[in-house]
């Protein structure tokens, strides 16, 4: 192979980007990693780095081809074509020159690479096989190198021999997700060309390794002949794979030697045993492969002494074999075989016992390094527990095989975890220092079993407050808890209490959430308010301690328990302590406001203690003296995560003050509600509403209109209104007015704003003028008890016509859809026009008739629905007593439209149903008689 033409000084500058990305400055490093995400799209850098890989150049440090090496296996992954067309986009692709040139280079670069380097060139020739038949190869790369394989063979070359193997592996790993036809045409091909010189190689390798001087040279040939399998496995054990039409004898030359691996003991030397136990975690694969693909004649009738081979490799491991994979490996093999109901261990209680007792409990014993990362990295520990050990983890390989035998012996098996927790727990009494891994795995067992078996062998346990057991164990009764709440007695969940109280004052941050988590999920499954107030104050006091820590703060399951706490335990005698607990909790939350589900339901704590003043006036003044700092602190500062949820706080304080209203409750609404830039953020808005509601309902309407204030207040609806996309903030300040402010003082100014609105919807195409124009009409005509025929047909008329019908049923908003259906309704059975039976009049009866009953089908009115407002961060508090004004209360529309429709056809006998045949549509006039079934209505 010719090496790769590339300008030296452009070879070492990549080259001096390798070192640079490793230098300890990082400015340096900084500008080496700029460098390279630059280079990334542009033509030859592939190659670039491709050529460095391959220098032999005195001048460039190994570590820099390992590093290139790396970078180059990372841009092939992103932009080499995929397989599937559908997965990448030509956008992100590296282009066909460079595409070429490393297809034709990197086989001859991958046997030749150091064995340093070779992983990620092979682990890239993986990447560009995928995407291309081996037939599509030119030259074809596999005759080569199983014709130098052979040589290198016959010279006991092993070193070439294994550069050769990792080559031929990667171009063949392609079969292992292939699905296509063509791609079964490809290994057919492959399987014709070189099943035979794969088998000589490897026979030949096997026989060399029963003479092989094992101390000098025995990892090279155990290396060899992992590549041999890796290939095998490939070629025969993939979804594509016919393993059938391969000869028996065939696969006998292979099973045979295979068996020998797995049963030979090797006097290795201590460097060679992981090479040993990734050869038998081949063997292991391959035998999943069988069974995979319903292959097991190929056991010859030596399953179980297969079963039995497997599981003393599982049983034989210790500390210090590197043996995590193979156990893995291994454990997956005997689940399948259980799935397949192939072995007797399922009439064989003995086997059974022995598959838990020596290998699924000793493999559900955490190791060192799950303590040290429980120690070290708690928030990954907490990331694996959720996903369930997700990963090749020899934890989800035994869980695995766990549920398989539960599914398929269920009775026996849970009768085997019983007995199984009570030797655990018996091995952990009086050794609770040195053994507490015993207790946990039952624990674990128990939880995953997923049924609550040794719950009386376990609550004393549970029941300790032993201050020296270990973190990891209290972590896992908790989870225990937890899982099995609802079967848990009401008098053992109170002895629970303060053991509970306790986790959450623990040194261990994850023993304090998990405690949180347990806790939260108890409270209304096994506690009732009696149990849980009396202990409220020193739940929060723990859990706000706890939440200040940086390692703790943010944590959504810790404040959500104090919430759920302060909610069931209602007010107590530790009311004042656990506002002032929330409060130091809001100050460091004006610090980092990053965490929006938990500055929620800080917030919800904070409107639950409002409430408890109603019981306690006193508590009102440790709000007024110690929430006012905060409230001006979120405001001058501009916390803006906090804004809205900090208004409606205010919102709720304003509410409770008795008027008049001081100067320091008045400065917030000249400064906050009267400015008008603090309605520009749609989050802000509903905030806002709420805020100025709670204000006009303490001041005086007169004084309000003295002051100027109310001037101010028309004047930002005014200005809002005229600016494009700004409707709905015009819409939230006016009606928050016409809700509040009595009709002496707003309807003077109603002509006026109607007339703009008018004139407005004419120009404008943008539909949410026309329905906040519906809106506003009905809005003021239900507030100040209008009389519908005060809606002259002169001013009205054409636009109820033109733009009322067509929009109804594009309203959005529970309450708006109550105002406009009702105000609808009125239109059809009350008003002086639409009464008259006159053809025209008819039509536009039935086809406002039939939009409010479209609405009315397809809108649920008395469901709980978010506001069309209430976007763009804003979450109402749900606890807080301030709420939209209900003009309509608990009206039911449909009762009332019926009704209306049955009232005042009496007086026009044979009007409305001429109405409703002509003019509703088909599924409307089903709903309609569904309707006057329900209330014992009837239409004439």
């Amino acid at each position: 192979m010719k090496d790769l033409v590339l300008p030296h000084k452009r070879l070492i500058d990549v080259a001096r980007w390798c070192a640079e990305s490793r230098s300890d400055d990082l400015t340096v490093r900084r500008a080496a990693e700029e460098k390279f995400t630059t280079s990334l799209a542009s033509p030859g850098y592939g190659i670039a780095l491709l050529a460095l890989i391959a220098s032999k150049s005195q001048d460039i440090d190994i570590k820099d081809r390992i590093h290139a090496s790396i970078r180059f296996k990372n841009l092939l992954i992103c932009r080499w074509p995929k397989p599937s067309a559908a997965a990448d986009g030509p956008t992100h692709q590296m282009c066909a020159a460079d595409r070429a040139v490393i297809k034709s280079r990197i086989v001859g670069i991958c046997v030749a690479a150091p064995s340093d380097v070779q992983p990620q060139v092979s682990h890239a020739l993986a990447v560009v096989s995928a995407s291309c038949l081996l037939s599509e190869w030119d030259p074809a790369p596999l005759p080569p190198i199983f014709s130098c394989l052979s040589t290198a063979l016959s010279r006991f070359d092993f070193k070439t021999a294994k550069c050769l193997l990792v080559t031929a592996a990667s171009l063949m790993y392609r079969f292992r997700n292939a699905s296509e036809p063509a791609d079964k045409c490809d290994l057919v091909s492959c399987r014709q060309s070189f099943a035979d010189p794969l088998l000589d190689g490897f026979l030949a390798v096997c026989n060399h390794l029963r003479t092989v001087n094992l101390a000098t040279s025995f990892q090279p040939v155990l290396e060899c002949l992992r590549l041999f399998c890796e290939i095998f496995h490939s070629l025969y054990l993939t979804a594509i794979s016919s393993p059938d039409s391969a000869s028996k004898s065939y696969m006998s030359k292979w099973t045979v030697e295979l068996y020998k691996f797995l049963t030979t003991s090797y006097p290795v030397p201590e460097e060679a045993n992981v090479t040993l136990c990734y050869l038998r975690t081949s063997v292991c694969d391959i035998l999943q492969g069988f069974m995979a693909n319903k292959c097991e004649d190929q056991f010859e009738g030596c399953l179980d002494r297969y079963v039995g081979i497997v599981e003393g490799l599982i049983i034989a491991q210790d500390d210090r074999t590197p043996s995590g994979q193979l156990t893995v490996s291994a454990l997956r093999f005997l689940t399948m075989v259980v799935e397949r109901k192939k072995h007797s261990i399922f009439n064989n209680s003995d086997a059974l016992k022995r598959v838990f007792s020596c290998i699924i409990v000793p493999n559900l014993l955490l190791r060192d390094e799950d303590v040290q990362l429980f120690k070290e990295d708690w928030v990954e520990y907490i990331k694996r527990d959720k996903d369930g050990n997700a990963g090749n983890t020899t934890q989800k390989a035994v869980w695995q095989l766990l549920y398989a035998h539960v599914n398929e012996a269920n009775e026996q098996v849970l009768a085997l975890v019983l007995a199984l927790v009570q030797q655990m727990i018996d091995a952990y009494t009086g050794h609770s220092d040195k053994d507490w891994r015993y207790i946990d795995a039952a624990i674990n067992l128990a939880i995953n079993v997923g049924a609550l078996c040794g719950i009386d062998i376990l609550l004393p346990e549970l029941l300790s407050d032993n201050s020296h057991s270990s973190p990891l164990l209290k972590v896992a009764a908790l989870k225990f808890l937890t899982k099995f709440k609802a079967q848990i007695t009401k008098q053992n969940a109170v002895a629970l209490l303060p053991t509970l109280v306790s986790s959450l004052k623990n040194d261990s941050s994850l023993v304090r959430l998990y405690g949180a988590a347990c806790l939260e999920s108890m409270l209304n499954t096994c506690y009732d308010e009696p149990d849980i107030k009396h202990i409220s104050g020193i739940v929060v006091e723990a859990l706000s301690t706890s939440i200040i820590f940086p390692d703790s703060y943010g944590s959504t399951t810790m404040m959500k328990c104090i919430f759920e706490v302060m909610y069931l335990a209602g007010h107590s005698q530790s009311s004042a302590k656990i506002i002032a607990c929330l409060l130091g909790i809001l100050n460091k939350a004006c610090d980092n406001p990053e965490y929006p589900d938990f500055n929620n339901f800080l917030f919800e704590a904070l409107a639950v203690a409002i409430g408890w003043v109603s019981f306690d006036r006193s508590l009102f003044h440790v709000f007024e003296q110690d929430l006012f700092p905060l409230y001006n602190r979120i405001i001058n500062e501009g916390v803006w995560e906090l804004w809205p949820y900090a208004l409606q706080i205010m919102a709720e304080i304003v509410n409770l003050k008795e008027t008049p209203l001081p100067k320091v409750y008045m400065e917030p609404f000249e400064d906050v509600i009267l400015d008008n830039e603090t309605w520009n953020q749609p989050a802000f808005c509903p905030a806002l509403a709420l805020l100025l509601r709670a204000y006009l309902q303490k001041i005086p309407p007169n004084d309000l209109v003295q002051s100027g204030q109310f001037k101010k207040l028309v004047e930002a609806f005014e200005w809002y209104f005229s600016k494009r996309g700004q409707v709905k903030i015009a819409f939230n300040i006016i009606t928050v007015l016409i809700e509040t402010l009595p009709n002496n003082i707003m309807v003077p100014k109603l002509p006026d704003i109607t007339k703009a609105l008018f004139e407005r919807s004419k120009i404008s195409s943008d539909i949410r003028i026309t329905t906040s124009l519906m809106t506003f009409i009905s809005l003021h005509m239900i507030r100040y008890s209008m009389d519908i025929n005060e809606l002259s047909f002169d001013q009205y008329g054409p636009f109820i016509q033109l733009l009322w019908i067509p929009c109804l049923k594009l309203i959005k908003g529970t309450r708006e859809v109550k105002l406009v259906v009702y105000v609808s309704v009125k239109l059809i059975c009350e008003h002086n026009v639409l009464l008259i039976d006159h053809p025209d009049i008819n039509e536009m009866a039935g086809k406002l008739l039939n939009g409010v009953i479209s609405v009315l089908l397809h809108t649920d009115i008395g469901a709980d629905a978010t506001d069309p407002d209430e976007s763009g961060g804003f979450v109402r508090l749900t606890n807080a007593v301030m709420t939209d004004i209900d003009l309509l209360g608990t009206i039911d529309l449909k009762e009332f439209l019926v009704s209306s429709l049955a009232k005042i056809s009496a007086t026009s006998c044979g009007r409305f149903p001429l109405i409703i045949g002509q003019y509703l549509e088909s599924q409307n006039k089903s709903f309609l008689d569904k309707l006057c079934q329900t209330y014992g209505c009837r239409i004439i």
